[in-house]
C-alpha cells in the first residue's frame, strides 16, 4: 500500500504564506532594498562626520555657535539610525520567521506521514487480527469435526471386532455342525 502525504488547508491562509511565493520574495527583496539604501546613507553620513573631525566650532558675532558639525551629524543620526535599525529588524525578524516557518512546515510533514504510517498499520493489525480470528474459528470447526470422526471411528472399529467375532463365531459354529452331521 503506497503512502501519500495529504494536505490540509490551513485554518488562517491568510497568516502563513507559502515559502516561496511571489509575494514572500518581493516583500523580502523590498525590506533587503530599504536595508542597503538606509545603511547607505547611514554609512555615507557617518564618513562625512569623520571627514569634519578636525574642524573648528564656528561662533556668530554673538558669541553664540553658528555652526557644529557634531550637533548637526547628531540630528540627522537621530532621524536616520530609527529607521535603519527598523530596517534592519525587520529584515532579521523576517529571515527568522521564514526559517521557523521552514522547520514547521517540515515537521508538520513528518508529522502527517508519521499518522499515515500509524494508521496503516493499525488498520494492517487490526486485518490480521481479522483473518486470525476468522483461522482460529475453522481450527475450533476441525477439531471438533476430528473428534467426531475419532469417535465414529471408534464406533465402527468396535462394530468390526463385533461383527469379526460373530464370523470367527459362526464360523466354529459351521464347524461343529459339520462334525456333528454323519457323512
Amino acid at each position: 500500500m503506497a503512502l501519500t502525504k495529504l494536505k490540509q488547508p490551513s485554518r488562517w491562509p491568510h497568516a502563513t504564506p507559502v515559502p516561496g511565493d511571489k509575494w514572500s520574495k518581493i516583500k523580502d527583496a523590498g525590506a533587503l532594498i530599504t536595508t542597503v539604501i538606509l545603511a547607505i546613507m547611514v554609512g555615507g553620513w557617518l564618513v562625512a562626520v569623520g571627514l569634519q573631525l578636525g574642524r573648528p566650532v564656528v561662533y556668530d558675532s554673538g558669541g553664540k555657535v553658528a555652526l557644529d558639525t557634531f550637533t548637526r551629524a547628531k540630528d540627522v543620526l537621530t532621524l536616520l539610525l530609527p529607521f535603519l535599525t527598523t530596517a534592519v529588524g525587520f529584515w532579521l525578524g523576517t529571515q527568522g520567521t521564514t526559517q521557523m516557518e521552514r522547520q514547521a512546515n517540515k515537521a508538520a510533514a513528518e508529522a502527517d506521514l508519521a499518522q499515515t504510517t500509524a494508521r496503516v498499520a493499525q488498520q494492517t493489525s487490526t486485518e490480521h487480527l481479522v483473518r486470525a480470528t476468522e483461522l482460529e474459528g475453522q481450527v475450533e470447526f476441525w477439531r471438533y469435526r476430528a473428534a467426531a470422526a475419532e469417535e465414529r471411528v471408534a464406533a465402527l472399529e468396535d462394530q468390526f471386532e463385533e461383527a469379526r467375532r460373530e464370523v470367527v463365531r459362526a464360523a466354529e459354529g459351521d464347524s461343529e455342525t459339520v462334525l456333528a452331521q454323519p457323512n
